[in-house]
Formats: structure tokens, C-alpha cells, sequence
């Protein structure tokens, strides 16, 4: 089949609203990021811990030089994408390469092998640094896809909240799967380690299977640029395109806002697991139906919130879902978490407020594509999306830095069966006292960001005039561009 068949041109991209099965074939991708994004933060660091036998620190920098690694990667990604002259679209060819190799690099992370000492630390080290490389090939083309797809305000977060609908379901999977191939291979007699084992060679063939199918049913989706049009596109140079983005208020609002929120995502994700092991004493069965539960709260909430970011703007319900989770973290803060239906009240509002996050926190950037055209002439979806994820994984990396750090604080010791009171306590306070300050500065932020959904709808209308070669003013839209 001619992949350029149907492709869009960047000057056509449409305005309207998309069929359902367009939706489908973009939003089954996700599970590309969803799949080895879970297993990895709610997983890893325990599974180093208390399986492999890695201190709470050494685990903690692992996790965090394959964040920062990650995080430099995607920035070079995005720019190389949107100057991508495939046939296949500028988008999935990138796709295309990454998927593959980041399955094996999920099968080999949790395989059990014979090393020990400095081949171990660096074998652990090498694996993650390729995990991250790969995902971040697929993913940051995959995310700068959805934009190329369409310009309207509300269908781009429909497609966010189909997105992360499906996301929601393969978490399931990823949550308490782990648990339940646990139970199993425990069961039947064999060892923590093959367990975890079982579970890195399953997630592999999931992660390509819904890459796979995204590929496949997305085929002339996206824009597809020849080599002649990029020679006759007045490009900057990678540099010049960054600081040209940073220059806007809204831009900049956008990546501290994110830095902030997933710090916490960070430590809600990377200690739940302790928390549900060593305070609410929950084994294998309870903790799969714990992420169960986190996961139907989030499906339960994203309908609700996309209908609402729909009418009010992303940046309101922001505002109320961040004063929400603050709120929250001061409450189970004094009253501890003591009992497992203690962790399931606070794990609603968690689920709420993650899912959120992931919904919007990449859809709220979008909107920068068509204030960087505005004000420069030219679109890089590539480049603005990876640095909001770059902003996400820096997030993510001083987050886990964080866990090791705190876990040595509170004299977490992997060894004892049952941790100390003190510990105990501690666990609490590091899902709760300590994300308090980050949502904080996520608020803060949010609030200083003058972007509202009337203000863009202006642009999008001007644009739409400039575009057709129109002389247009900045009336309603001035302060989004500055």
C-alpha cells in the first residue's frame, strides 16, 4: 500500500471533528508508553530493592540516569522527527524503528541473569539507557502525531481522554498483572526472580503487539513532508526553535507547571508498592485489586473531566484538581494509612488526579503549535511536545531520586520483613507531607499561565486568515504570544 495515500500536507491539517476510527488506531498506540512507563516506575525500584538486593540509594540513581539520559534524547528526537522526510509520515517511521527493540529491552530488564557487582550495576545501567532511548523513538513521534491529526480545541481532548481510556485498561495489566504472575509462579513453585522474569517476557509482546496495531491502522495518517518542501521551508536551526518556544510565557508556565506535577507522579508510583507492602500489610491478591480499583477510578474520572475541560478550559479543571489533591495529601497526612480501605479513599483522588495529569498535561502544549506558527511561520510539533516530556521525565527522575533518598532517610531496610513504626510513618509522609510542596508549585504555575481556551480559539481564527495570506491582528489572543 502507498503509505502517502490520504497524508495531509502541513498547511491542510483539518479543523474538524475526526471518526471514531481514527481515534482508535491513534489511541491504541498509547500502550507503547503506558505498558513499559508502569512497569517501570511502580516496579523497578522495588524489584531492585527487594529482589535483586540493590540499596534504596543505588536503585534510586539507576532509575534516575535513565530518566536524565531519557530526557536529553527527546529534545534530539523531536527535532529530527519534524524535519523526517519518510514516506511513511514524519511521525511513524520513528515509531516503526523504536518499538521492536524497546520490547526486548522491557523482556531483558527483568530477566534473571548471574551477574553480580560492578557487571550488574552496569548491566542494569546499559539496559535502562537503551529502554529509554527507544521508547522515547516511538513515543515523542507518537504524541506529535495527535496535533497532525486535528486543530480543534475540544476534539484534541477527546482524542487525549480516548487515549488514556485505553491506557487505563492496559494499566490494569500493568498493575496487577505483575501481581498476578507473581501469585502464579510463586504457587507453582518457583522464584521471585523467574517471576519477575515471566512478567518483562509478557510485557514485551504486549508492548508490540499494541504498537503494532497502532502502526498498521494508522497507515496515511499524519503529515508526510518531501525532501524538496523542507529544502524550501525556512527552518531554524534546533537552538533557535527552543529558545524561540521559551520565549513564551505560556510555554515556559507550561514546563515548570509539569516539572512539579511529576515529581509527585514519581513518588506516588515509585512507593505505592512499599506502602501497600510493609503499612497496609497487602500480599500479592490485594494489591492486584488495588491497582484494579486505582485504575476504574481513573476511567471513572476522565469522561467527567474531559466534558468539563471541554466547556470551562484544561487550565480550570487543572486548577480545581490540583487544590483537590492538596487537599487530600494534608487530610491522609494526619490520619495515616494505616488499614488497606484507608489507602483505597486516598487512592481515589490520586487516581484523579494522575489521570488527569497524563490526559492533559501533553494536550494543554498542543495549543503552543499554533502560537509558535503565529508568531514564526512554522509548526514543531516535535520539538515543543518532547521538551514538555523531557519536562516529564526531568520530573520523573529528581522524583525517584527523591525515593532513594527518602526510603535511606526514613532507614527503610529491604531485609527486615516488617519494617519499624518509624519507617512506617515515614512511607506515609513520603505520599503525603512531602508531594504537598510540589503541588504547590504546580499551582503556582498553572496560575501564572495566561492561556485560556477563548484566547486560543482567537488565534486559531486568525491563523486560519494569516494563512491565506491575510493581514490579522492580535486583538483578544495578545498576551498567549508573548
Amino acid at each position: 500500500m502507498d503509505e502517502t495515500l490520504n497524508s495531509r500536507s502541513i498547511n491542510n491539517i483539518p479543523s474538524g471533528r475526526l471518526p471514531f476510527s481514527t481515534k482508535l488506531a491513534y489511541a491504541s498506540g498509547g500502550g507503547g508508553e503506558a505498558l513499559p512507563f508502569n512497569l517501570f516506575a511502580i516496579y523497578f525500584i522495588f524489584v531492585l530493592t527487594d529482589v535483586i538486593g540493590f540499596s534504596p540509594m543505588w536503585a534510586g540513581i539507576i532509575s534516575s540516569v535513565g530518566l536524565v539520559w531519557d530526557a536529553v534524547a527527546q529534545p534530539l528526537i523531536g527535532y529530527l522527527s519534524d524535519r523526517n522526510t519518510s514516506k511513511m509520515g514524519r511521525r511513524r517511521s520513528f515509531m516503526a524503528v523504536g518499538f521492536v527493540p524497546l520490547s526486548v529491552c522491557i523482556f531483558l530488564l527483568f530477566l534473571p541473569n548471574g551477574l553480580t557487582g560492578t557487571l550488574q550495576v552496569a548491566y542494569y545501567f546499559i539496559i535502562v539507557l537503551a529502554l529509554y532511548f527507544f521508547e522515547t523513538m516511538y513515543v515523542i513521534p507518537y504524541y506529535s502525531l495527535c496535533p497532525e491529526l486535528t486543530t480543534d480545541y475540544a476534539e484534541r481532548n477527546n482524542i487525549r481522554t480516548f487515549s488514556m481510556w485505553i491506557n487505563y485498561g492496559l494499566l490494569i495489566v500493568g498493575t496487577s498483572g505483575p501481581m498476578y504472575i507473581l501469585s502464579r509462579t510463586l504457587d507453582g513453585g518457583g522464584t521471585e526472580k523467574q517471576a519477575w522474569g515471566n512478567t518483562g517476557a509478557v510485557f514485551g509482546a504486549l508492548t508490540i503487539l499494541v504498537c503494532g496495531i497502532c502502526l498498521y491502522t494508522t497507515r496515511g495518517k499524519g503529515v508526510v513532508i518531501t525532501k524538496d518542501e523542507l529544502a524550501n521551508t525556512n527552518r531554524p536551526n534546533f537552538f533557535k526553535t527552543i529558545a524561540q518556544l521559551f520565549k513564551l510565557k505560556v510555554y515556559r508556565m507550561i514546563i515548570f507547571m509539569t516539572i512539579s506535577w511529576s515529581i509527585n507522579v514519581s513518588l506516588f508510583l515509585g512507593m505505592v508498592t512499599f506502602l501497600l507492602t510493609y503499612v497496609t500489610k497487602a500480599g500479592p491478591g490485594l494489591q492486584s485489586l488495588w491497582w484494579i480499583l486505582y485504575s476504574v477510578f481513573a476511567m471513572i474520572t476522565l469522561p467527567i473531566v474531559a466534558k468539563l475541560a471541554g466547556k470551562y478550559g484544561k487550565k480550570e479543571v487543572l486548577t480545581v484538581i490540583l487544590i483537590l489533591l492538596i487537599l487530600n495529601a494534608v487530610i491522609f497526612s494526619f490520619i495515616g494509612m494505616d488499614s488497606y480501605i484507608a489507602a483505597v479513599v486516598w487512592t481515589f483522588m490520586s487516581a484523579c488526579g494522575i489521570s488527569t495529569f497524563f490526559t492533559y498535561c501533553i494536550s494543554i502544549a498542543f495549543e503552543v503549535a499554533e502560537i509558535h506558527e503565529f508568531n514564526q511561520g512554522e509548526r514543531a510539533e516535535g520539538q515543543l511536545l518532547s521538551m514538555v516530556n523531557f519536562s516529564r521525565k526531568c520530573g520523573a527522575a529528581i522524583g525517584t531520586f527523591i525515593i532513594g533518598a527518602w526510603l535511606t532517610y526514613i532507614n527503610y531496610d529491604a531485609n527486615l520483613a516488617e519494617q519499624t513504626l518509624e519507617t512506617q510513618r515515614g512511607l506515609v509522609q513520603g505520599l503525603t507531607l512531602v508531594p504537598i510542596i510540589f503541588f504547590g508549585l504546580a499551582l503556582l504555575f498553572l496560575f501564572l499561565n495566561p492561556l485560556k481556551k477563548a484566547a486560543y480559539e482567537l488565534l486559531l481564527a486568525a491563523l486560519i486568515k494569516k494563512r491565506a495570506g491575510e493581514t490579522v491582528s492580535a486583538d483578544g489572543f495578545e498576551k498567549i504570544i508573548k
